[in-house]
């Protein structure tokens, strides 16, 4: 049997498509007025370039998965590996396999079309070695994400955040308080888990090496705070407190607090999910995120005694965030520069440059707005045609695309793309009173004979040839200002492009055109083709660290303010804003 990375349509996107149509059809209605809702009043706007990009195949074309993620779904079934933790992962007396991390494993492993999970239990410490040895396929235990791990495996985003405490002996005789400083103070012997964080927090704290106790397993640390071998266990407050309640009356648990590091700084501990291939990471994260949103994992979590703020403090992180470290290789020399120069192909209102050489666009806005978080204060622009977009940064002429580029499976064989940061439909600009009665789809194309004008080298080119329209009624442009040049030359009938592109050029040439209602392009099987613009990058590291910031904006309202000051719409922000680029690859 061979199953696709997207098993099944997601409903969420569904909704989202239905959304985003509403609202550009009642936009589009109004694409014949006087101009006075032109959202960009450039000059600029009558030279745009490369306004017909379409979009990328949505997830539910589910586009074949390769590697392991391929070979899991064929077998239906994935490995992932326990530390016998309560409540992150364990297995009950009867075998069955308990916990948030292996319920919300379940829940979106189930997306990906693989609807069985087996564990193998090991000692904490031999989690990720078990993982590099290929013992088991993921990580499902609940583990703390931190830059030491991250250099040895590939985390998920979080999907909780927790805090810390103490176990102590019934009444707390030596009087630990809530924080490592305590340990110090009071004198009391620590059971430290080997290979968790714990050590770390112990040595920041500089808790003398005669006080701490290791131990290779969880259990075996109470065990030993019960018989009076150790004063104290660590560990995140929800086990401590797990442990207190199930031996009633013989431990305290010390109040919850937030650990330091060595500089003072607070340490925010967040768990994930541990991988070490790239692809099944990246389709496992993109399934979490959409269940983060929808509410399905604060459901699984909380049910295993995790408060919501937990959750919803994880929901704002992205693994970049637990990760962060000295910038290196292409990040660190543009932060030494402060400039990043990026390439445009001139499309407003995506990003283009006006005629004092200012440079505009929401594609532009936001990446001053992430890179300004990334110690970048100024960027610089190369314009060229939408076509060299890719080829030019794949040669080094400038560092990143902030061109609103719609992510697709095809191009990100080619780069790699960040979230996207807005969605958008499609529309057909025509002459003033449409003679030839083009409608909103490509068939009306077919139907009416109208000659169309095509982008060389975008994804108009997909569509049309979807939608068989004859080479005859195809006109190739490698510019958009001369593609409605010829519109209003009469030597082509129609000009495809995003519905906000369209109404643009609508409204600067007022009387002139018209634009269709818009709709969403289909694709050679008749699914629906997503379209939402994102920033292309080569390199990775570049990249996840300006996907990291650009989460944060995106949950702040950063970036729909940012955005719909070009005249897009709320709910184009809102449906980018529940999706990550796996959603728009494939995985």
């Amino acid at each position: 049997m061979t199953t696709k990375s997207r098993s099944r349509p997601s409903h969420l996107l569904l909704r989202l498509l239905a959304l985003l149509v509403g609202f550009t059809l009642t936009a589009a209605a109004c694409g014949d007025s006087d101009g006075s809702d032109d959202p960009v009043t450039s000059p600029a706007e009558e030279t745009a370039a490369t306004g017909s990009d379409g979009a990328g195949t949505s997830p539910s074309d589910e586009t074949a998965a390769t590697g392991l993620l391929a070979e899991l779904q064929e077998a239906g079934v994935v490995t992932v590996g326990l530390a016998n933790e309560i409540p992150y992962g364990y297995e009950d007396e009867d075998g069955n396999i308990l916990g948030e991390a292996p319920d919300v494993a379940r829940a979106v492993l189930a997306e990906l079309g693989i609807d069985r999970i087996e564990a193998e239990v090991v000692d904490f410490g031999a989690l990720i070695p078990g993982l590099q040895a290929g013992q088991y396929d993921m990580i499902a235990a609940g583990m703390f994400i931190t830059p030491e791990r991250s250099e040895q495996i590939i985390f998920s985003d979080p999907d909780y955040c927790s805090t810390y405490a103490f176990a102590v002996a019934e009444g707390n005789p030596l009087g630990v308080g809530g924080d490592f400083g305590s340990i110090v103070d009071t004198g009391a012997t620590l059971a430290v888990l080997s290979g968790a964080v714990d050590e770390d927090y112990a040595a920041d704290a500089n808790v003398p090496a005669g006080q701490i106790e290791l131990f290779a397993d969880v259990n075996a640390q109470y065990e030993a705070l019960l018989a009076g071998r150790v004063d104290a266990v660590g560990g995140t407050s929800l086990t401590v407190l797990n442990q207190v309640n199930a031996n009633d009356g013989e431990m305290d648990a010390t109040p919850a607090f937030v650990p330091l590091d060595a500089d003072g700084n607070e340490v925010l501990g967040c768990g994930g999910f541990g991988f070490i291939d790239q692809d099944f990471r990246d389709a496992f994260n993109g399934v979490l995120r959409e269940l983060i949103a929808d509410g399905t994992v604060e459901e699984l979590v909380t049910a295993y005694g995790f408060a919501p703020e937990e959750v919803l403090a994880a929901a704002r992180l992205t693994v970049a965030d637990l990760t962060a470290v000295a910038a290196t290789g292409l990040l660190a020399e543009l932060q030494e520069a402060g400039v990043v120069t990026v390439g445009l192909a001139n499309e407003i209102p995506y990003g283009y440059e006006d005629e004092s050489g200012n440079i505009l666009g929401e594609a532009p806005d936001v990446a001053r707005a992430v890179l300004a978080e990334l110690g970048i204060d100024r960027i610089e622009a190369e314009v060229v045609d939408f076509g060299a977009l890719i080829p030019g940064l794949q040669a080094g002429q400038y560092d990143m695309i902030a061109a609103g580029m719609f992510i697709t499976p095809e191009r990100s064989e080619q780069i790699i793309f960040s979230d996207p940061d807005y969605c958008s439909t499609y529309a057909f600009a025509v002459a003033e009173g449409n003679p030839l009665g083009v409608g909103g789809d490509f068939g009306s194309i077919v139907d009416t004979g109208a000659t169309l004008a095509v982008l060389s080298g975008a994804v108009d080119e997909d569509y049309a040839a979807d939608a068989n329209i004859p080479a005859g009624q195809i006109e190739l442009f490698a510019d958009v200002n001369a593609q409605y040049e010829a519109l209003l030359a009469g030597r082509v009938d129609a000009v495809g492009g995003t519905s906000l592109t369209v109404l643009n050029q609508v409204n600067a040439n007022d009387g002139e055109m018209d634009a269709t209602p818009a709709f969403v392009p289909l694709d050679a099987d008749g699914n629906e083709v997503l379209g939402c613009g994102g920033f292309g990058f080569i390199d990775q590291d570049f990249r996840d660290a300006f996907n990291g910031v650009l989460r944060e904006l995106i949950a702040d309202g950063t970036v729909e303010e940012l955005v719909t000051a070009y005249g897009f719409a709320p709910e184009e922000v809102l449906a980018a804003a529940r999706l990550t680029v796996a959603d728009l690859t494939g995985g």
